[in-house]
């Protein structure tokens, strides 16, 4: 049997079954019991007599859903039984997501084309309307801004992509394996490796690389310093600050195995003190255990 009613109707623990009866109202009906809708996919179905989208409630598969019969009865909603959710379409949020059963975590939308995350109550990691990140900061300045305490700092440089900062000492760390290699890699559009700086922790020693060209300057685990040219150690210049040279430590000889001193003044080289023996003083006196030689 069916159950036609038009106007308002009130029903007390009201139960259909089968696929051949059914329930249809026209106008108001209130229900002070249960409601149970018995069948192989059980549904509801909602009638906009305005023209609009028409909807059904509907149990199948294990699934509660929420179908648009407008549209061929696409999916808009699905709830399986463990409870997760699956929304073919957007999902409009006025401010956050929050964790259940942990308030105070949350992803929030705090302004517009702004996203932040929260744990604790505090907001953690921020990402701006430009695409900066922001950690432990809510404003950031660069590409990725991390601060270990949210205390403002002035501006770096504008071409700045990375910056760390906190009110005592902040700190980049480098990890790898105790017979690895720690390195830092400059490149550009040219090349993804123009220079280096490595630290190698099996010989603990430092080492820097330039122009793609292999090691330029090592320092040793026993802290000597090594200038290097290809796989010969070259020299040490000590310049002015105009760049003109004052002094020069450098190896001579084409396999810079001799070892030798220059000496310059005014840009011109005066002394010069090779291992080999082909060495000069030109210009000035020289006084051996003398303070103020007169010649």
């Amino acid at each position: 049997t069916s159950v036609d009613s038009i106007g308002i109707v009130t029903a007390r623990g009201l139960s259909i079954f089968g696929d051949t009866t059914g329930l249809n109202v026209t106008g108001v009906s209130t229900f002070t019991d249960n409601l149970t809708i018995t069948g192989t996919a059980p549904k509801i179905i909602f009638t906009d007599t305005n023209n609009d989208s028409d909807y059904r409630i509907i149990v199948n598969d294990g699934a509660f859903k929420i179908q648009d019969t407008t549209n061929s009865n696409a999916v808009r909603l699905s709830i399986n039984s463990a409870g997760n959710a699956t929304f073919t379409g957007d999902v409009s949020i006025a401010d956050k997501i929050i964790h259940a059963g942990d308030t105070n975590t949350a992803i929030r939308f705090p302004a517009a084309d702004t996203i932040t995350a929260e744990t604790g109550g505090n907001e953690r990691i921020r990402l701006t309307s430009t695409g900066l990140v922001g950690i432990g900061t809510d404003n950031p300045s660069h590409k990725l801004d991390i601060s270990g305490d949210g205390v403002a700092f002035p501006n770096a440089a504008g071409s700045t992509l990375l910056r760390l900062r906190a009110v005592s000492t902040a700190t980049l760390s480098i990890d790898a394996a105790s017979n690895s290699i720690s390195a830092i890699q400059f490149g550009d559009t040219d090349a993804a490796s123009v220079g280096s700086i490595l630290y190698n922790h099996t010989s603990n020693h430092l080492q820097f690389n330039t122009n793609a060209d292999g090691e330029k300057l090592r320092i040793e685990s026993s802290g000597n310093l090594k200038i290097t040219t290809g796989t010969q150690y070259k020299g040490l210049n000590v310049c002015k600050a105009d760049g003109g040279i004052v002094a020069e430590l450098v190896g001579f000889a084409s396999d810079n195995d001799e070892g030798g001193l220059s000496l310059w003044d005014g840009g011109s080289k005066k002394t010069q003190i090779v291992s080999n023996g082909y060495s000069y003083f030109n210009g000035g006196n020289v006084g051996i255990n003398e303070a103020s030689p007169t010649s």
